[in-house]
């Protein structure tokens, strides 16, 4: 049983990561109709914004994070303007726009392996802080990623019922013809919708 309860910790934890970074290709999808496997791009580029700003700028980790993740919406904004709006003003179809992404994707990882290599990089050295319950191990990690992912879900439920900007999310989603014509400024709301999956793929 102690195995058991062990793997569903670690399950826990690593799966609140997954999920944050899934949440954030849902909405995408959702409000875009863009299959977003540039998606695994930007939790990438998220990554090494981090290593950057942490191991080589010496910039501590707590105002790293929200660096990380400002910079990583304004990339996520980036791939909206520079690949996906122009090929939508020309009418291209969710497969066209799916097989840019894959482009973009591909693209991204030859440049990330220019610059930074394939190699493992790391912004600590040593082991995590470790709690232990008899048994059972939870690290620092373990903590921080699950309680990173409760506080995030709250935040973007919040966002999405309770704010003007969600509920234009929501109304894309819904309808995208019917949202233009109620007033939704919908080459915002794209903006919006890549900046809010992007943060929470970092």
């Amino acid at each position: 049983m102690s195995i058991l309860a062990q793997l569903l910790i670690n399950g826990i934890a690593n799966g609140a990561v997954y999920a944050l970074m899934a949440v954030g290709f849902a909405i995408v999808f959702n409000a875009t109709n863009i299959f977003h496997l540039a998606h695994g791009a930007v939790l990438t580029f998220a990554a090494y914004c981090f290593y950057l700003l942490v191991a080589v700028a010496g910039i501590g980790i707590v105002v790293a994070v929200p660096i990380t993740i400002v910079i990583s919406a304004g990339f996520g904004c980036l791939i909206e303007l520079c690949v996906y709006a122009p090929l939508r003003a020309r009418g291209a179809g969710s497969a066209g726009l799916m097989i840019v992404s894959l482009g973009a994707l591909v693209f991204c990882q030859n440049i990330y392996a220019i610059i930074f290599s394939t190699d493992v990089l790391t912004v600590r050295s040593g082991g995590l802080a470790i709690f232990r319950f008899g048994d059972l191990t939870v690290t620092s990690l373990h903590i921080t990623d699950a309680l990173v992912a409760i506080f995030v879900f709250f935040a973007l439920q919040l966002f999405l019922t309770k704010t003007q900007h969600g509920r234009a999310i929501r109304a894309l989603a819904d309808n995208p013809q019917l949202a233009p014509i109620v007033g939704i400024e919908t080459r915002h709301t794209y903006l919006l919708v890549m900046a809010t999956g992007s943060i929470l793929a970092s």
